[in-house]
């Protein structure tokens, strides 16, 4: 490969994937997608000019193994793995099934942790860099996250404790946390999730331009945008205050909806 580098991306064939898969081909990478949705998968992979493309479930071992060996021969390192795949489950906590927990266990923190030993080997030869994708609700308790919160609140320690343990490997480690990004569904795109207000969301291409920008940086948790780094600071200082906020802001938007 020489000296182009190489990028992994995890969850590519839409959303953040999608538009970090086209960010980081303009910037001259050598790309490597992989999502379970084969259709959209072809698609990003035609936009950014992927090398290698592979339909892979990142909560199953045998997937990541396959993906990461068709990895190695082809590039022999990586320069960095964007753990990206993810699902979304929105609900209040007692309107989400025990289903509901173990797929979002699954694919966004066990996932997480799979793909990154899959690939530890190539990241070591490439004395490369992990980016996981955590999310706003990791730091914030936006009503209607009550699952998908505290699953990103793992990936947000569990990349943690990688940058402590792969440091003396030579490998960089950050967690980006964007507040809400707006997925084709929208946010109110399942039973009984309260309309979030639209001030909460940005677009994928602006988390793809931070991945960008954080790949080879010594950055650790990095925010999606500074309001988000504003809004988990006062929450720090004044938790009942943010959530009455974020509570009313939600009840806000949801008032319209009921009467349309």
């Amino acid at each position: 490969m020489g000296e182009r580098r190489v990028a992994v991306i995890t969850g590519a064939a839409t959303g953040i994937g999608r538009a970090t898969a086209l960010e980081l081909g303009r910037a001259g990478y050598a790309l490597a997608l992989c999502d379970v949705d084969a259709a959209g998968l072809e698609q990003a992979a035609a936009g950014a000019s992927a090398e290698l493309v592979q339909v892979v479930d990142v909560s199953r071992v045998e997937h990541l193994e396959r993906f990461s060996e068709a990895c190695r021969e082809r590039f022999e390192r990586v320069d960095v793995l964007v753990n990206n795949a993810g699902i979304l489950r929105l609900g209040g906590w007692q309107d989400l099934s025990e289903a509901d927990w173990r797929q979002l266990f699954e694919v966004n923190l066990l996932g997480v942790n799979l793909a990154t030993r899959a690939f530890l080997p190539l990241l070591v030869a490439g004395r490369g860099h992990v980016v996981n994708l955590g999310s706003g609700a990791s730091l914030l308790p936006f009503p209607g996250y009550a699952a998908y919160g505290p699953v990103k609140v793992g990936v947000l320690w569990l990349s943690e404790y990688l940058r402590t343990e792969l440091a003396p490997m030579g490998v960089k480690v950050s967690c980006i946390c964007p507040l809400l990004v707006r997925t084709q569904m929208g946010d109110a795109g399942q039973a009984g999730v309260m309309r979030q207000p639209e001030w909460l969301f940005h677009p994928p291409e602006r988390i793809a331009r931070l991945v960008r920008r954080t790949i080879g940086s010594r950055r650790f948790l990095v925010y999606g945008t500074p309001l988000l780094h504003a809004l988990h600071l006062l929450y720090r200082w004044s938790p009942g205050l943010m959530r009455l906020v974020l509570s009313s802001a939600t009840r806000s938007q949801q008032r319209p909806r009921a009467a349309s």
